[in-house]
């Protein structure tokens, strides 16, 4: 089930996860989460990137990782919903954080998310 959670407290639990306890935070990158300045940057010179990072191709790739959260500032839908961690209610990103770092960039209140499903 899809559902409206706030940005905000997504980003707080997602902020404290890179910095304390995630095994490979923010990618592998350094200087991370990257500056407004630096996001709306890409986005105005048209550097986007729209390929997936499924694999985990690109850690350690500052720049692409910048550029995939510049191609949602750009590309923004807000029917493209985060996928959660079991529980939801803890807030932890399995699939989303590009999408997050946009919605935060671009001021948004609330993002759509869902929970995982077992099997997934």
């Amino acid at each position: 089930m899809i559902e409206e959670v706030e940005v905000c407290k997504v980003w707080e639990k997602y902020y404290e996860r890179q910095t304390n306890s995630d095994p490979c935070p923010w990618w592998k990158c350094k200087c991370m989460p990257p500056e407004r300045e630096e996001i709306q940057k890409a986005v105005c010179e048209g550097r986007i990137q729209s390929e997936r990072n499924d694999c985990n191709q690109h850690l350690g790739d500052r720049d692409w990782h910048v550029e995939r959260i510049a191609y949602f500032v750009k590309n923004w839908r807000d029917d493209d919903p985060i996928r959660m961690k079991k529980p939801m209610s803890e807030m932890d990103i399995d699939d989303g954080a590009h999408r997050l770092l946009a919605a935060r960039h671009l001021g948004k209140k609330t993002i759509q998310a869902y929970e995982k499903c077992g099997s997934c």
